[in-house]
């Protein structure tokens, strides 16, 4: 009888134990997905930042060859030779 009880109240505490880390599993792999999606966002938004940054740059040196170009009286040969060498430089 004594050893019977023993191993019942060993099984309830094994089984708490699982319990418990089942749960305790499933929490922190929820949390992992979460700190996940957050990273991605950030990284996306960081993205999102340096691509618009970049595009601007590249948009005000479009700005400036067209302003040059358009203040003289190039052919569209001149233009383009123009553009090549500044692109170079």
């Amino acid at each position: 009888m004594k050893r019977t009880y023993i191993i019942v109240i060993n099984v309830i505490i094994m089984l708490t134990i699982l319990i418990f880390v089942f749960l305790y599993s499933g929490y922190e792999n929820r949390i992992s997905y979460q700190r996940q999606v957050e990273h991605f966002e950030n990284t996306t938004v960081t993205m999102e930042q340096v691509t618009e940054n970049y595009l601007e740059g590249e948009q005000r040196v479009c700005d400036v060859w067209a302003q040059y170009i358009n203040s003289r009286t190039m052919t569209m040969e001149e233009a383009v030779g123009f553009i090549r060498s500044s692109h170079v430089l």
